[in-house]
């Protein structure tokens, strides 16, 4: 896997999280460790925990390679009722993880051990369960890998249950999360109060937001699809607040600040970074850029684009980076894995631009202090405006749910890509930033893998002229962050590279383009049906009406007969890629 990749779309792909269909919030969990046992080994092996939400969609465990006999592993999730011997309830989609699984060492290095990696079994469909009652979480290993172990915590930490072990009940407790469906929602920063709102503008529930050390507000927020809400949290001296798990925590960078100004601030999610503006200031405060911080605290936060100072910034449903340089409309257009500039547009300096979304097509949407709503071709042409109320200084987006709006006097609107209201409500008080509680989401795709690649597997591939090498991934692989171009509007060139630890044979090889995301690789989605020995070179055009944004791409290549969508075949390989359609 490319480590240079980020994840892109707004998180899509969580560590080893499975695509999936709903959204998820995080019912009940444990997340400390400091063993591990093999639950191979010491089997029957899982977790009882009591649900607080009426419905489970997953489980992710910790886990790691146990053993180092360059062998892989089926597992899956048995849920019980009340004990390990309990009734089976219900049983998870099962998941391959190969030999290192972890990918520090590369798939395939056949060493044991290594860095956990957090693993996802997901319910399809999500498996209702009763609140208040006991249930266990059975983690089942098939006995022809080389052993899987699960990670756990050697004391009572989780009040409401603990780990089996040869199926035996502990006190102590395995890392884990329970997910339930997650519910669209608003969420509002508002007062340094983080408060949550339906749709419809219904408040569900309400947060104090801690101030900062400096005794300042709490500006612009955000919700990272993994790692919880963050918030932009000060002006002179303000610290980057995250609220997760009912825990809230807090960090800062030198020199990061911005203006006095109640609009000003802007703060994004995108992959494993949170992005906030950062302005030159008297107090201590004279750099300037954009300021980016790990997510899970990998690495240390750097300060980028030094020569500008920024008001808002975004993360675009392309998967770029939106930033403004002031209330002027002048707009930088950023790359978020090299964080290097790609496009500086000029709105219109009489736009009193404040805050900025952008669609997947690059189109792009203001806020503006005048109380207009802008629309703009990603070349900076207006499209479209309407006029909604004084002092708008937020925007956010969402591929299905559309814009979010609100203004310097509590009044937030929901509207859809056509500027055409779809609700509007008022917080009560003055101001408030606003975001999406729910990110985007693709469909859950059919199962595919090859089962034997000793002889081949795809070598690499690449699309108008970019690359993506591979190499052998033991039957299947889905890609993270490869920024890929598939174009609309003129042929596209797909080249397919296999790979042979020997002679070489002839494949056959297919591909799909889930172009109108409907979760499956139709017939009629085919862009490659061929067969040689070597590389393949091909073209293939998009369809009419295929809407720009994120399409996923499945890559196939089989030895003796054309490969299927979906399925187990014994010779060959499938590697699934997300592109974004321009």
């Amino acid at each position: 896997m490319k480590k240079e990749y980020f994840y892109w779309l707004l998180g899509f792909l969580f560590l080893l999280l499975p695509f999936a269909a709903s959204a998820y919030q995080i019912d009940q969990a444990q997340t400390l460790a400091n063993q591990t046992f093999s639950a191979q080994v010491f089997a029957p092996a899982g977790q009882s925990f009591v649900p607080r939400q009426s419905a489970l969609l997953g489980v992710t465990l910790k886990l790691t390679d146990a053993g180092g006999a360059g062998m892989g592993n089926w597992l899956k999730i048995q849920l019980r009722s009340d004990a390990m011997d309990g009734e089976v309830v219900a049983v998870s989609q099962e998941r391959y993880l190969e030999d290192c699984f972890n990918f520090i060492a590369e798939p395939g290095c056949g060493l044991g051990g290594g860095h956990p990696a957090e693993v996802t079994f997901l319910f399809e469909p999500a498996v209702p369960v009763n609140v208040g009652a006991t249930y266990v979480v059975e983690l089942v290993v098939e006995p022809a890998g080389d052993g899987v172990n699960v990670a756990y915590q050697s004391a009572d930490v989780y009040s409401d249950g603990g780990y089996y072990r040869q199926g035996v009940p502990h006190m102590d407790d395995l890392w884990f999360r329970t997910l339930a469906p997650g519910a669209a929602e608003i969420l509002v920063s508002s007062a340094n109060q983080l408060r949550r709102f339906s749709l419809g503008g219904q408040l569900l529930g309400s947060e104090a937001i801690p101030r900062n050390a400096a005794q300042e507000g709490a500006r612009d927020l955000v919700r990272h699809p993994l790692y919880g809400i963050w918030v932009f949290n000060g002006t002179f001296q303000p610290e980057l607040s995250r609220f997760q798990d009912g825990i809230w925590s807090s960090q800062s960078f030198a020199g990061w600040s911005t203006a006095n100004n109640l609009s000003y601030g802007g703060i994004a999610a995108l992959g494993d970074f949170i992005f906030v503006t950062d302005g030159a200031t008297a107090q201590g405060g004279a750099a300037r850029g954009i300021v980016r911080f790990h997510a899970a605290g990998a690495v240390p936060p750097a300060r980028f684009l030094g020569q500008s100072d920024y008001i808002d910034v975004t993360a675009g449903l392309d998967g770029r980076l939106y930033a403004l340089r002031n209330t002027y409309g002048d707009l930088d257009i950023i790359d978020p894995q090299t964080m290097a500039l790609l496009a500086s547009l000029d709105l219109g300096h009489g736009s009193a631009s404040r805050a900025v979304a952008a669609n997947a097509a690059g189109e792009i949407f203001m806020a503006s202090w005048n109380g207009n709503l802008y629309h703009y071709a990603a070349t900076g042409n207006l499209l479209n405006s309407a006029t909604l109320g004084s002092d708008l200084f937020d925007i956010d987006i969402h591929p299905q749910h559309g814009l979010l709006v609100s203004n310097r006097w509590g009044q937030v609107w929901m509207l859809d890509f056509d500027l055409q209201i779809k609700a509007n409500f008022a917080l009560g008080q003055q101001g408030g930033f606003v975001a999406f509680g729910e990110t985007a989401s693709l469909p859950d795709y059919c199962f595919v893998t090859g089962r034997n690649t000793n002889y081949e597997w795809i070598q690499g591939f690449s699309l108008n002229g970019v690359e993506v090498f591979s190499g052998d991934d033991q039957g299947y692989r889905i890609h993270g962050v490869v920024p890929l171009p598939m174009l609309r509007d003129q042929p596209n060139t797909l080249l397919l590279t296999p790979g042979f630890r020997g002679a070489a044979y002839s494949e056959y090889w297919a591909a799909w383009a889930d172009f109108n995301r409907d979760g499956r690789f139709d017939a009629s989605e085919r862009i490659v049906s061929t067969r040689s020995n070597s590389a393949v070179l091909t073209t293939f055009d998009v369809p009419e009406g295929a809407e720009a944004g994120p399409v996923m791409v499945r890559i196939a290549m089989r030895f003796g007969a054309p490969p299927e969508a979906c399925g187990e075949f014994h010779y060959g390989e499938v590697e699934d890629v997300l592109v974004n359609l321009n």
